[in-house]
């Protein structure tokens, strides 16, 4: 069974321009972050656009995502869906797959009740061995599951960890806090903006798109963390705040300004799928004007599509 404590990067769905998902593409990208030290990959979670992809397509993903990493980093699947059957569909199709485990949000657009929700994410965990990450992503689904809720799921048999992705940096603290004397769980951090002190208070895991673009320093950051390096650790986590400020001033959604700032870097970022389109001038200038603050260098040529 793969750790799920370090860095994880929610991967983006790369798309051709006719709209087709670019397999190719997506093989490149997670070779890359392999190569920097990646600890794993999350696939169609929000910054995968799964609700741009079909079923079929996300479960393809995960086949191809386990072809491609052979063991080497931890794949995590995003098995998220409005529909409590649907969801245990694609947790079991994610196990049958070969992943490591999979990750759950909330039910979206309907603000399901406290009751709601843990019969939904029992149901769901009960249907598969693997590690669970709940996810607590109150922007995209509408609720925002409270740090003593959260605390209660953590007792689910297989649920390993929670990614806490609130607004509130005191919800995490708080959620570490109430779960610090569990076994075997260990609270991830969402928020990418304070990384850094989240780690340094107790957080083992953290999510993030700035491996994409920092590469291996991310890695860095992690460990800097674990020995108490905090100079060397604050400094890498300056570097993604620009990043994470960035993708918060532009207009675009935030996956599409990821994809903009991997093609950017030469990576293998892609096109937009319908309804997403191609970003403004003023988007990219202001990514742009990330790239040369954070100083981020462009991949080597091999890399890229």
């Amino acid at each position: 069974m793969k750790d799920m404590k370090g860095y994880f990067v929610p991967i983006f769905t790369p798309f051709n321009r006719d709209g087709s998902v670019d397999e190719a593409a997506m093989r490149q990208n997670i070779s890359y972050l392999i190569d920097e030290g990646i600890h794993g990959i999350t696939l169609t979670g929000s910054f995968g656009e799964f609700p741009l992809l079909s079923s079929e397509e996300r479960i393809r993903l995960y086949e191809l995502a386990v072809d491609e990493v052979q063991g080497r980093t931890a794949v995590v699947a995003g098995t998220a869906h409005a529909q409590t059957e649907e969801t245990i569909r694609l947790s079991q199709a994610a196990e049958g797959a070969g992943a490591d485990g999979i990750m759950l949000i909330a039910p979206y657009y309907l603000l399901p009740s406290e009751r709601d929700l843990r019969e939904h994410f029992c149901a769901v965990a009960k249907s598969v061995t693997l590690p669970v990450t709940i996810y607590n992503n109150p922007p995209r689904t509408g609720v925002n599951m409270r740090p003593e809720f959260l605390a209660e799921l953590s007792r689910l048999d297989n649920v390993v960890t929670i990614k806490q992705s609130s607004k509130l940096f005191f919800e995490v603290l708080e959620l570490i806090r109430l779960t610090q004397d569990l076994p075997g769980f260990h609270v991830t951090n969402g928020q990418e903006m304070w990384a850094f002190p989240a780690l340094l208070m107790g957080a083992q895991a953290c999510y993030g798109i700035s491996p994409l673009l920092l590469g291996r320093k991310c890695i860095e950051m992690y460990d800097c963390a674990c020995r108490g390096d905090v100079e060397r650790g604050r400094a890498i986590q300056l570097r993604i705040s620009i990043i994470r400020n960035a993708l918060a001033s532009c207009k675009a959604t935030p996956a599409a300004c990821v994809r903009e700032l991997a093609n950017m870097r030469g990576l293998a970022g892609g096109y937009p799928r319908r309804p997403i389109v191609e970003l403004s001038d003023d988007d990219k200038a202001i990514l742009r004007q990330a790239v040369e603050q954070a100083h981020i260098q462009r991949v080597s040529s091999s890399v890229a599509v």
